[in-house]
């Protein structure tokens, strides 16, 4: 129409993204996660743009893997573990030695940290900034602002993510419970106090404010009040109604009749993983391998 300017956008050709930013002809990158994944996609499409890349990741095999499926360049295979911290930068350093300047790095890895938790370390750690993020269990919001006081304010809660987007489901960290010995002396007292502090209503609330006790009772747990609690810690979020979420799509279990088997199996593989033996989904394997075995020997019918 008269008056009126015709806009267009002008998208880029192959020929205009070759300019100095990103050529990377030659030139050295690192990737880390290039054993699968993301990081196996990037290494592949900047081996594709001219660049020698670093490979980098804890799977020999994997990474043999990806550089099979590099186009022709030159590359380095690099097996570390990016947790280990004290070994990260003596390899960076023979690696420069190596390849000489490196133009870039893609950080394609998850870290996920192998210390023990529930230490002064530990503490430290989630006050200072050293974890983005921390998978917890219901009793988590109030029991993390006892100690992490410097970060009050950057922390949010979420929903875990699913392996069935139409499916929510979660599960249980952690339990307690009050119980009565046979042997006191003041049993039906004992068990009429046992019964006030689980079910009164004001006690009940305390657990989730003065404690970090999730709520034990129905009535508190979707009760507006609780839901609506917006803390200053976590920006005003509403983190209870996360949790209440989850609460209700707990998925139900069952102990099976060698339970301390399978923590044994769960905490040899796990730790096998996180030494570089395999993958976590190859610890899994393992696992369900070992208990179908014991199981059988055991004379219990496996289906």
């Amino acid at each position: 129409m008269e008056g009126e300017k015709a806009t267009a956008a002008a998208l880029p050709t192959d020929e205009t993204l070759h300019c100095s930013f990103l050529d990377f002809a030659g030139r050295w990158v690192v990737v880390t996660g290039a054993s699968s994944g993301i990081g196996r996609a990037i290494a592949i499409e900047l081996a594709r743009h001219r660049a020698n890349v670093v490979l980098v990741g804890r799977d020999v095999d994997r990474l043999a893997e990806t550089a099979s499926q590099l186009p022709r360049c030159e590359h380095r295979t690099l097996i570390l573990d990016l947790a280990s911290h004290d070994e990260l930068a003596a390899a960076i350093q023979e690696l420069r030695r190596d390849t000489g300047p490196l133009y870039g790095l893609c950080h394609a890895a998850g870290v996920v940290d192998t210390k023990p938790g529930f230490n002064n370390e530990w503490y430290t750690g989630l006050d200072s900034g050293r974890y983005a993020t921390w998978l917890t269990a219901g009793w988590g919001p109030v029991f993390l602002t006892s100690f992490a006081k410097t970060s009050a304010g950057q922390w949010r809660a979420a929903d875990l993510p699913q392996w069935d987007a139409s499916k929510f489901a979660t599960g249980n960290w952690g339990g307690s419970t009050l119980a009565v010995m046979k042997a006191t002396q003041h049993l039906p007292e004992a068990a009429e106090l046992a019964v006030w502090l689980t079910t009164n209503p004001e006690a009940t609330k305390l657990y989730t404010t003065k404690q970090f006790l999730f709520p034990c009772t129905t009535a508190l747990l979707t009760s507006a009040e609780f839901a609506g609690q917006k803390m200053d810690f976590y920006g005003g979020q509403e983190v209870n109604k996360v949790f209440a979420k989850s609460a209700a799509a707990v998925s139900n279990f069952e102990w099976s009749p060698f339970q301390d088997f399978l923590f044994q199996s769960m905490e040899d593989e796990f730790g096998a993983s996180l030494s570089g033996n395999g993958t976590l989904s190859d610890a899994f394997d393992r696992i369900q391998a070992a208990v179908v075995t014991y199981a059988k020997e055991q004379g219990f019918t496996v289906v």
